[in-house]
């Protein structure tokens, strides 16, 4: 048997629907996703940021922890000043005598910046023994230091005993971040005796 149920339609809906809850689902929605995207976006350029900091502080670190090597190894070797000109002598420190050859002046730059200048005359804390810091696995190059002396002059003798002379040193090194491109170099005038 067959039964017909009757149609009712409901009077209070449209015939058509035009789909503007769609549309404005849909719109609400990339807004959404628009917000998100700028978010990430953001967070990600912090990060960068926070990281390149962070590669520049390790680099400044490196290079002071050069420089107060170096000025270590002065205070410890405070006998005669071992003059050399072409750097490093088996892993100590060598000293530049700028007083007779100007190691950087007005006429001559210093390319400090030049990597086969840092190895040919520079001192690198891989090689120091004295500085338990280094080597430093975080770093792209181990930090280096080059020590010039740039004045050596004795006291007035005063009622017959002698003092031992003074020296100025200038002592410039260099440290590298994780990322070899970041680089600082820092510089000191160093006073002993």
């Amino acid at each position: 048997m067959y039964v017909r149920y009757p149609q009712r339609r409901m009077s209070n809906l449209p015939l058509h629907q035009r789909g503007t809850a769609l549309v404005a689902g849909l719109v609400f929605l990339i807004i959404l996703v628009l917000l998100g995207l700028s978010a990430s976006s953001a967070a990600i350029q912090q990060e960068i940021i926070v990281r390149n900091i962070r590669d520049e502080n390790l680099a400044f670190t490196a290079a002071e922890a050069a420089l107060r090597t170096a000025e270590t190894w002065i205070r410890n070797n405070s006998g005669p000043v071992p003059v050399t000109i072409s750097g490093l002598l088996s892993g100590d420190a060598a000293i530049h005598d700028s007083r007779t050859t100007p190691f950087c002046d007005r006429k001559t730059t210093c390319e400090y910046g030049n990597e086969s200048w840092w190895t040919s005359k520079a001192v690198s804390l891989s090689a120091d023994k004295t500085n338990p810091v280094f080597p430093d696995p975080d770093v792209a190059d181990q930090p280096a230091y080059v020590i010039e002396l740039i004045e050596l002059s004795s006291p007035p003798l005063s009622m017959g005993t002698s003092a031992p002379p003074t020296r100025i040193y200038r002592i410039t090194a260099r440290g590298i971040g994780m990322n070899s491109k970041t680089v600082r170099i820092v510089q000191s005038i160093y006073r002993f005796g």
